[in-house]
């Protein structure tokens, strides 16, 4: 949860910082096996290690802190602020007939 209140390099280097202290704690318990009911062995908290290793490959390849690094918005679509206006006009006007809410959206 965290992760989103990154704003600076200083904050990003604390955050891996404490995304490695993470691992070493509790790294153990995305290498966990359980015997499934179909007799074969699954990972325990296998959602929790997809989150892991997601996060760990892209720490590894520097593509978490890009918009620091670079100097770009955090959005990944320059859409994202026009539609999320749209999107908040149609949510806050919902009894608008289709016709008014096509005009809106114009």
């Amino acid at each position: 949860m965290d992760l989103s209140s990154v704003h600076d390099a200083d904050a990003a280097i604390e955050w891996q910082l404490r995304l490695e202290q993470w691992w070493q704690s509790f790294g153990h318990l995305t290498t966990e096996r359980t015997l499934l009911r179909n007799g074969q062995f699954g990972f325990t908290h296998d959602r929790l290690r997809k989150a892991w290793l997601l996060v760990r490959l892209g720490v590894r390849k520097n593509l978490i802190f890009t918009h620091i690094t670079y100097g770009n918005p955090r959005t990944t679509s320059p859409l994202e602020g026009v539609n999320a206006r749209i999107r908040d006009i149609l949510r806050r006007h919902r009894g608008m007939s289709e016709e008014h809410r096509r005009r809106a959206v114009e």
